[in-house]
């Protein structure tokens, strides 16, 4: 279901307080709400008015409710002539921490004799949203055997400057997966995936899985990823006798035409992952050297980088280039470079870390120290202290105290207190979240409050996001409410969209197992953060949708329409039809091809939120064999509110994986540049990766089995299927294979009959006992050759006084007899049939020893040969004549009675 956010704003204005000294005056002329974005300028009118004989000094200061806020022209010594009055512009840098939502901030008027206040203007500004989520693969398999269990992680991050809710998706194969996942500003997401191969394939294969996320209604903030995974059949890998430390060293190729002519470079990238020894030690290394530092875009990966990190079960030490972080309130998330560390001891843990932001200038120093006891996986306390020190030198503290809980299945609270001291004067900050989820009914509540001058990763801020939805299926009702005036100390801003609040409904009714039907009412407003913004609007409307998920097809059809208010037409006080329609779908085939696209057109009031009134979009991904892959996405364009970002026209990505060791990667993007509308960029890398597999030490746990079926003369030995210790392999068609990754000790190695030809078999009867040793390979050989067989009848012998005076003759027929084939270690039973005859089929050469059970004859037969010694040889067919004696009964009278 698609979620619908309601954003509106209510902009109020401060009340102007106007205070005079003497015949001082100042006023802001243009004194109407703007719109801004962070990192931005924006420029007053003001008008300083001296009636008095004399010409006055003043000093103009500004005051805001979160740091940051500077005046750009120096008015320490502003000099007022006598009766006159003067004009200035007032030009105001908004800090780029700055949260969405209305900021007051006041501009003060001093005589700079006295020090005293003349005169005090109040202004409100609105900081317009950013929408930008990004997406990072943390952990995914390359290579899977058949039965193996594994996850893939996906860290989603809100890069906006307040808090969205993402729509996750997967389409994995045919399968497709939707999910809303709520992300706190400038928080992430870690989404786990779990993957479980089947026991049994039918031949090694290539797998394709495609994440999609983007901001829940908004449109462009898309961003996908596609994976390739080789799943292999059980037994089929070479046996390796060491445990092995794969090192990726990557040459990196990279052009840009971003600052005009394109300008070159390149650099190196050897990073490492695995663990020091056995897998069971749970003793890993990681570590990663990027560089030279060619200053780009870390997104990009033109910035040095060094890191290394080391956990087992106790001990969890990090050094280098992190993203350290204590809690929520004080730090949760900042990159630097510096050294933590982390001790478990059963429940309990402490730890902290020392590190110096890279990217963030207000901070030279972090200090921090933690405690945490966790009773079990869902249920946990934490405590710590963390302490900054900024550029002036100035120190200060903060104590935190959280909690994680999960005290029933349909519960889940989040807590954390935090205390800070700036300025002598103590300040607060906390959060509580709590969850209710059950079949029926979820709810969501989440809120967060930081005091103005509170010292850590918040401070001013008062934010909350809540949804409460009822699923009566097949209909789902939602509703959300979300406000929020959040200030974060951000590392970067990478965008900068407009503001926006909102509440909505939306209901979701599902029919025919593929479709659903969707509703929805809204309101929201939009402005661009800027001095001469390019859409201002606000509008009411409501939304009809429809979703058809098919197992490798899927269209979403939506629609709004509604009234719109265009504060650039006439100021608002006109409201006028709007209407949009979007249009998006995919296709897969098998797992070798995936597609899809988007059509949005927009109709009623025009130059509202772009230039054009249709933006449509398509992506294609494939994959041309097991080596090769290939994607490519397409945009014709962006609506405005997303120009202070890249937006990507047209990307290209081409892999090739030359051998196991040995890949190749192209990636190339066309894109529009931000804070543009129509400069274009181009930027491309090539990259080259050779893995080294370095040993490092032998397994002890398991050995392996290289074997060999020797053809006696039968017509082949391939395609035999062999397994051992839950390992398979098939024979090439010389009789050879190889099984490795088997535990240790006594197996048992099962050669499949039925994978044989016709009259073919083992010399020597299964099953085969095996002793594998560590870390050491063991021959094993089986010959093949053809099957003998014993072919039997019985043959009925009447007695010859049957037709004789004082005998009779037996009239009961010879019923089906039990035949037994035997040798040293097999045994083989069959029933004759009804006109007497047997057969062992499949038997191997050497002696035999045929009985046949008397038990069944009818009285008055008698076995003549119940036992035979037969020798067999290859392929040869033995015949037997199993003689039966049927004795004549005779007749005996009394004489007297």
């Amino acid at each position: 279901m698609t979620r619908v956010r309601l954003q509106f704003f209510f902009i109020l204005f401060l009340t102007t307080s106007f205070v005079k000294a003497e015949g001082i005056s100042f006023k802001i002329l243009n004194n109407v709400v703007k719109e801004v974005q962070a990192g931005t300028s924006v420029n007053l009118m003001a008008q300083f008015s001296n009636q008095e004989a004399r010409e006055q000094l003043v000093e103009v200061r500004i005051k805001a409710d979160e740091a940051g806020w500077k005046l750009l022209t120096d008015y320490s010594s502003l000099i007022l002539p006598a009766g006159k009055n003067i004009r200035k512009i007032v030009g105001i840098f908004v800090p780029y921490s700055q949260t969405a939502g209305s900021v007051a901030v006041v501009l003060e008027v001093v005589e700079k004799t006295s020090g005293r206040v003349i005169s005090t203007e109040s202004y409100e500004f609105a900081v317009q949203p950013r929408y930008v989520v990004a997406m990072d693969v943390v952990s995914a398999p390359t290579q899977l055997f058949a039965g193996d269990t594994s996850s893939i992680v996906f860290l989603l991050r809100n890069e906006s400057n307040l808090d969205v809710e993402t729509k996750f998706s997967l389409r994995v194969g045919g399968e497709v997966m939707s999910e809303i996942i709520p992300i706190r500003k400038d928080g992430s997401h870690l989404y786990r995936y779990p993957i479980k191969v089947e026991k049994k394939l039918a031949a090694n294969e290539q797998r394709s899985i495609m994440a999609n996320v983007s901001i829940d209604g908004m449109d462009g903030t898309y961003k996908s990823t596609h994976l390739q995974m080789d799943v292999f059949r059980v037994g089929q890998e070479k046996f390796d006798a060491y445990n092995r430390y794969n090192i990726n060293i990557t040459g990196i190729g990279a052009v840009t035409t971003a600052y005009g002519n394109p300008i070159y470079s390149g650099m190196f990238d050897v990073n490492g992952s695995g663990f020091l020894g056995n897998p069971e030690s749970n003793r890993q290394l990681d570590f990663k050297i990027r560089g030279p530092n060619r200053n780009g875009n870390p997104l990009f990966g033109m910035n040095d980088e060094y890191f290394a990190r080391y956990a087992s079960k106790l001990l969890e030490v990090s050094l280098g280039d992190y993203n350290y972080g204590m809690s929520n309130l004080t730090e949760s998330s900042r990159s630097g470079r510096g050294v933590g560390l982390l001790v478990n001891l059963n429940q309990f843990s402490i730890g902290g870390y020392y590190s110096i932001p890279r990217y963030y200038p207000l901070i030279r120093q972090i200090y921090s120290g933690y405690a945490m006891y966790k009773w079990n996986e869902k249920n946990e306390v934490k405590a710590g202290i963390l302490s900054k020190l900024d550029t002036l030198n100035h120190l200060v503290s903060m104590v935190s105290v959280s909690a994680r809980n999960r005290f029933f299945p349909w519960l889940n609270t989040n807590f954390e207190i935090s205390l800070g001291e700036t300025g002598s004067k103590l300040q607060k900050a906390y959060r509580v979240g709590v969850s209710v989820s059950s079949k029926r009914v979820g709810s969501s509540v989440d809120y967060t409050y930081a005091d103005t001058d509170f010292p850590g990763y918040f401070k001013n801020t008062q934010r909350l996001f809540s949804y409460l939805t009822f699923n009566f299926s097949p209909l789902t009702l939602s509703l959300n409410f979300n406000t929020s005036r959040t200030n974060q100390a951000l590392d970067t801003l990478a965008s900068k969209p407009p503001i926006t609040q909102g509440a909505g409904v939306t209901t979701n009714v599902r029919f025919l197992k593929y479709f659903s039907l969707n509703l929805g009412g809204m309101m929201s407003s939009s402005k661009e953060d800027s001095p001469v913004p390019l859409f201002d609007y606000q509008r009411y409307n409501g939304r009809l949708g429809l979703n058809a998920n098919f197992n490798k097809f899927g269209l979403t059809l939506h629609g709004d329409g509604g009234k719109l208010r265009n504060y650039l037409v006439d100021n608002g006080t006109t409201m006028t039809n709007f209407f949009t329609v979007n249009l998006s779908s995919y296709v897969s085939i098998k797992n070798y091809f995936m597609a899809s696209g988007n059509v949005s057109y927009q109709a009623g009031q025009k130059g509202i939120t772009g230039s054009e009134t249709m933006y449509y979009g398509i992506s294609l991904a494939t994959d041309f064999s097991e080596k090769y892959s290939f994607s490519l996405s397409y945009n014709s364009n962006f609506e405005w509110m997303y120009y202070s970002s890249d937006r990507n026209l047209l990307s290209l990505s081409l892999n090739a994986a030359i051998n196991d060791n040995n890949k190749v990667a192209f990636t190339s993007n066309y894109n529009l540049m931000k804070n543009t509308l129509d400069n274009k960029t181009f930027n491309a890398q090539l990259r080259f990766t050779h893995t080294l597999r370095v040993p490092i030490s032998k397994k002890k746990d398991v050995g392996a089995l290289i074997g060999k079926l020797v053809n006696m003369g039968v017509e082949s030995v391939a395609g035999v299927r062999v397994s051992l210790g839950g390992r398979i392999a098939i024979t090439d068609k010389d009789g050879n294979f190889k099984l490795g990754g088997i535990p240790v000790g006594e197996q048992t190695l099962i050669v499949d009959g039925t994978s044989f030809g016709l009259h073919t078999i083992p010399e020597r009867a299964g099953p085969y006992v095996v002793e594998i040793i560590p870390a050491k390979t063991i021959n094993f050989e089986l010959s093949v050759t053809k099957s003998a067989r014993i072919e039997g009848v019985f043959q009925v012998e009447e007695d010859q006084r049957a037709n004789q005076k004082g005998f009779i003759q037996v009239n009961e027929r010879l019923e089906r007899l039990v035949v037994e084939a035997s040798s040293d270690k097999e045994t083989y039973r069959v029933l004759s049939d009804v006109d007497g005859g047997f057969q062992f089929e499949d038997l191997r050469a050497g002696i035999w020893n045929v009985k046949v059970y008397p038990n069944g004859l009818p009285k008055g037969y008698n076995l003549l040969t119940p036992q035979f010694s037969i020798t067999l040889a290859p392929e040869q067919n033995e015949k037997i004549v199993v003689k039966v004696e049927k004795k004549a009964r005779q007749i005996q009278f009394q004489r007297k009675f």
